[in-house]
């Protein structure tokens, strides 16, 4: 694998479905006017009306329940069935450090015949006990090494990989510019062609 391209994907919203999932349970039962493809912001806390705190919590207890049972993105493991094997595969996640092993024990059962290194920067937490060594992705992908292509659905972390010269793409989300899922097969053999020139 001396020279095949390293691409290194973010799990949530990328891989699986975890917001769109966790959303959809968060309307339950609640006054929420709008829909997924509403959400323009990620995290949706203020266009929610509750506060980042209330946000992480409603999503640190939907992890702890039902995080093992999300489904691949069909369009994300038709693309790794198809052209997985001809790359060397990261991922790179924002995750709370109490929750990192349910995203890696996913991602191992799910996308394992490809990807095998795990990355994670600790998602903040009120009670977080533990050093901080890098603050955002662009931090690791900078400490990881080589990336040729980095997929996340989060525009500032586009930014951020962009800005230490990690070519980067959007994945399809209603937070961000990209909005076709059903394209991402071709947008992203796209950018693999590019780098192989």
């Amino acid at each position: 694998m001396g020279n095949t391209i390293a691409i290194t994907w973010d799990i949530d919203d990328v891989l699986n479905s975890l917001t769109y999932d966790w959303f959809e349970e968060f309307k339950l039962g609640r006054s929420v006017q709008m829909e997924y493809e509403d959400l323009a912001h990620n995290p949706p806390a203020l266009q929610l009306g509750i506060s980042l705190d209330e946000y992480r919590a409603s999503l640190d207890s939907f992890r702890d329940r039902r995080y093992s049972s999300l489904k691949p993105k069909p369009e994300t493991l038709a693309w790794f069935e198809r052209f997985g094997d001809s790359f060397n595969h990261s991922v790179l996640s924002s995750v709370p450090m109490e929750r990192a092993h349910l995203s890696a024990a996913w991602t191992v059962k799910h996308f394992g015949r490809w990807i095998r290194s795990f990355h994670f920067v600790p998602s903040p937490r009120p009670n977080d006990k533990f050093a901080r060594h890098e603050s955002s992705k662009a931090d690791m992908l900078a400490r990881i090494g080589r990336t040729n292509l980095f997929i996340d659905d989060i525009e500032e972390n586009l930014a951020g990989a962009r800005a230490i010269g990690v070519r980067s793409l959007a994945f399809p989300a209603p937070w961000n510019s990209n909005r076709n899922e059903a394209e991402i097969a071709g947008l992203i053999n796209r950018q693999v062609a590019e780098i192989a020139k």
